[in-house]
């Protein structure tokens, strides 16, 4: 992701909201695909 702090916090709260659900969709997607690779059973800390 590549927008600062600051244009995240002026976003108006609805659209937040969705990008911080896509933001967190990327993050769990990617972490599934690394535990696939290492055999981790390591867990988000927030799903």
């Amino acid at each position: 992701m590549h927008w600062s702090h600051d244009e995240i916090m002026t976003m108006p709260h609805s659209e937040r909201v969705v990008w911080c659900q896509e933001a967190s969709r990327i993050n769990k997607h990617i972490m599934e695909q690394s535990r696939e690779q290492d055999g981790t059973t390591t867990r988000p800390l927030f799903e």
